[in-house]
């Protein structure tokens, strides 16, 4: 978990979901030792942003680093239950992956919440996808 005595290093994310009165990203950070440290808020945004960078590409395993591996991750899709761990959340990002040609996000008030160890981000999510039959 996050730790400020190690704060003269750049964080970086691996997302779990968590429950904290709504389904919400919480974040671990992890520390590069090269980079110079950016602000809390500043690296959850970046955290979010690497998510959706994942999600439009339609890669695997770039959605597998964007992730925390352990086995208490959670995650729930829209029109889906929940699911826990990190077999049943990847098997599912790869149906969704396989069943997808094009993914593409326009995001805006994009807002980080920061509070100790726990992190959030709220937004309007607008997106444009097609299967692989549309796209023919």
């Amino acid at each position: 978990m996050y730790d400020k005595s190690t704060a003269t290093r750049k964080p970086f994310f691996k997302m779990t979901g968590r429950r904290r009165g709504g389904w919400r990203w919480a974040l671990r950070l992890v520390y590069s030792p090269s980079a110079p440290m950016i602000d809390d808020r500043t690296a959850v945004l970046e955290a979010n942003a690497a998510f959706y960078r994942a999600f439009e590409s339609l890669d695997l395993r770039r959605m597998e680093e964007v992730w925390v591996r352990v086995p208490y991750i959670k995650c729930v899709h829209p029109g889906w239950g929940l699911l826990v761990g990190w077999g049943p959340v990847m098997e599912s990002w790869q149906q969704i992956f396989a069943n997808t040609a094009l993914m593409r996000f326009k995001l805006t008030h994009v807002q980080a919440e920061v509070t100790g160890d726990l992190a959030w981000v709220v937004l309007t999510r607008e997106y444009r996808n097609a299967s692989p039959r549309q796209a023919r």
